[in-house]
């Protein structure tokens, strides 16, 4: 029996985000309700199980089980422990590859929003920047588009509540006069 090491379980654990394990690669019945991803679980059936990104641990509250990417992966797929690593490994191993064609952009679009600066900018110039950089379309994986889409978001959350402060300065310094 093949043994993996601890780091190795690890990363397999913590760095394969769950909730896209679940919908893109395992295609696991699943769907957004109440603003929360909930998914079909593979021990009970119910459709009760959720996803904690902080964790990137799935809980079924139905049949009370937290579940891993490993264990999924052997829930869903019915194989055993060996046979689910490996196939983990080779699916974290084809991320590493696409995200590493992609970084040198990612790192040339972190640094033009570097150099943007801390003004308000109009949201059609974010959003014509955010798709002119690293386009979700170029790319062929999943796992990748759904990375470039959350990351995308987050600078748009990150400049709208840059907009948010220069607001309410302007709203003070007006109603200071």
């Amino acid at each position: 029996m093949k043994r993996f090491s601890a780091d190795q379980l690890r990363t397999l654990r913590n760095e394969i985000p769950i909730h896209i394990l679940i919908e893109k690669e395992l295609k696991i019945p699943c769907k957004y309700s109440e603003g929360v991803f909930r998914f079909l679980c593979p021990l009970c059936g119910e459709f009760m199980a959720s996803v904690k990104k902080e964790t990137n641990l799935a809980r079924c509250f139905v049949c009370n089980q937290n579940i891993n990417t490993i264990e999924l992966v052997m829930y869903d797929k019915k194989w055993k422990f060996v046979d689910s690593v490996k196939y983990l490994q080779n699916y974290y191993d084809a991320s590493l590859k696409q995200s590493s064609r992609c970084s040198r952009r990612k790192v040339e679009a972190m640094e033009d929003n570097k150099n943007s600066g801390s003004c308000p900018q109009a949201i059609g110039d974010i959003l014509k920047h955010c798709l002119s950089q690293d386009s979700v379309y170029e790319n062929t994986s999943n796992f990748q588009k759904f990375e470039v889409l959350e990351n995308k978001l987050d600078q748009l959350s990150k400049q709208v509540e840059q907009i948010r402060v220069f607001i309410i300065t302007i709203a003070r310094r007006l109603n200071g006069k």
